[in-house]
């Protein structure tokens, strides 16, 4: 409630900011001020002013508002009043070249009214009234407030299950910026978001699937609303498929089994998930599958879980096709081995997707009827590997026996009778002791006299 005092009080009930006093004298200067109230008390007065009525009616014209700052949302209404009485009204829009003439309302009102505002409305507006005797003006400048810019946003981080972003701060579009939307969703996924604050200009998003393609976006809000996205970045986390083990540490074999190791399979950053074993003979079309079920407790990592599996009831002599698929969050390794089993060593080959690896057998391609070929190869591997090494072993520790027999009975004592002795030693020109001397060294038997 507004009070306003001259001689007496006349209150004013909130929000009416506007009195009209009547019946003053001509030529006379009156003082005016403003108090407010509340249910605690009166509040401070405002300045005194001093007003003198005219003399025969002869009032300038003048405007009951005044000029100041007006914020509007965007795609709202906007109202500017001029108020006057019985005079002209004209409303000059200085961001518009348009002058608008109008005439006053009833007790010298007029309003200007936008309807669905927008950027483009933004700027000066000028209330001007005048009469024979003089005018007066109001400038209202208006400021469109609109959701703010889009951010310009980055990666400026990979790991293995988080993406670090940072953006730049945004035009508030005329109202403060109240916090971030950092939008992002994996390839096929639902779209998420993360709520950042105000002042923030970087966020880490975690946690995310290794190995993964994500798409994310960023839009900044305030109390209009959100603006604009940034364009969508694509990016992945670090990380891939499972890598295979090489050919000699995959399978190892027997003649009724093969024992597939899964331990020496290469997580490549991302945990495996999944096994997945297939066999069948190399003839037959069908391929058998080990359930998910036996292979679970290994890629789950339960204590005392095997890391390995082994195919039992399998055929001597026999070639065999295996397939062992590996996964996680990045993708599938699909692993292909041909082994035959019995005593010849495995010969298998690894692929990824299909294709062939360095050292893979070309066994695919030969002909699955020839088995005679095979038993010959079979019994000539045989005889090389296990016969002719054994026949070489029995001649040389016969060889070593025989030597070491030639030793021993060179080195019995032999019996020089001296008379013939002693013509040696003369022919010779040697003395008896050094005889005897390189005799026991380079013979190992001594002379005896």
């Amino acid at each position: 409630m507004t009070i306003l005092q001259f001689k007496e009080n006349k209150l004013v009930s909130f929000p009416d900011l506007r009195l009209e006093w009547g019946g003053l004298r001509e030529a006379s200067t009156y003082e005016f001020w403003v108090s407010c109230t509340t249910r605690v008390g009166v509040g401070t007065p405002t300045k005194r002013i001093n007003a003198t009525t005219p003399t025969n009616n002869k009032v300038s014209a003048k405007i009951a508002t005044f000029s100041g700052t007006v914020e509007i949302p965007w795609k709202k209404e906007l109202g500017l009043d001029c108020v006057a009485k019985n005079i002209q009204i004209l409303i000059h829009i200085f961001s518009n070249p348009t002058l608008l003439k109008v005439q006053p309302g009833p007790g010298g009102n007029k309003k200007l009214v936008v309807k669905g505002v927008g950027v483009e409305d933004g700027g000066n507006y000028t209330c001007t009234a005048t009469n024979s005797h003089g005018s007066e003006s109001v400038v209202y400048a208006v400021k469109v407030q609109t959701p703010p810019e889009a951010p310009i946003l980055q990666v400026i981080e990979v790991a293995y299950t988080s993406l670090k972003v940072a953006w730049s701060t945004p035009h508030s579009g005329g109202s403060q910026v109240k916090g971030y939307l950092v939008s992002y969703r994996r390839d096929g996924g639902e779209w998420e978001e993360a709520e950042v604050g105000p002042r923030e200009t970087g966020h880490t998003l975690q946690p995310l699937l290794c190995g993964s393609t994500y798409q994310l976006y960023i839009t900044a809000v305030n109390k209009i609303g959100s603006g604009p996205a940034s364009d969508i970045l694509t990016r992945s986390t670090k990380g891939s498929a499972p890598i295979s083990p090489k050919k000699e540490e995959a399978l190892v074999s027997n003649q009724w089994t093969i024992v597939v190791r899964l331990d020496f399979w290469k997580d490549a950053g991302c945990p495996i998930l999944r096994f997945i074993i297939e066999y069948k003979q190399s003839q037959d079309k069908s391929w058998m599958r080990i359930p998910t079920e036996v292979l679970a407790s290994f890629w789950l990592g339960e204590p005392g879980s095997a890391k390995s599996h082994t195919l039992t009831g399998l055929h001597a002599n026999t070639w065999y096709d295996i397939r062992v698929t590996g996964g996680n969050h990045a993708g599938d390794t699909l692993a292909k081995y041909e082994f035959l089993t019995g005593l010849i060593p495995p010969q298998a080959t690894t692929s990824h997707g299909g294709g062939k690896y360095p050292g893979e057998s070309v066994g695919e391609s030969r002909n699955e009827g020839s088995a005679s070929d095979e038993n010959e190869a079979s019994t000539l591997s045989t005889w090389l590997l296990i016969v002719f090494p054994s026949i070489l072993a029995l001649a040389m520790v016969t060889a070593v026996i025989s030597f070491f027999c030639c030793i021993r009975r060179k080195r019995k004592f032999i019996r020089v009778k001296s008379k013939n002795l002693a013509k040696f030693f003369v022919k010779k020109k040697l003395k008896f002791s050094r005889l005897a001397k390189i005799c026991h060294k380079y013979f190992g038997f001594y002379f005896k006299n």
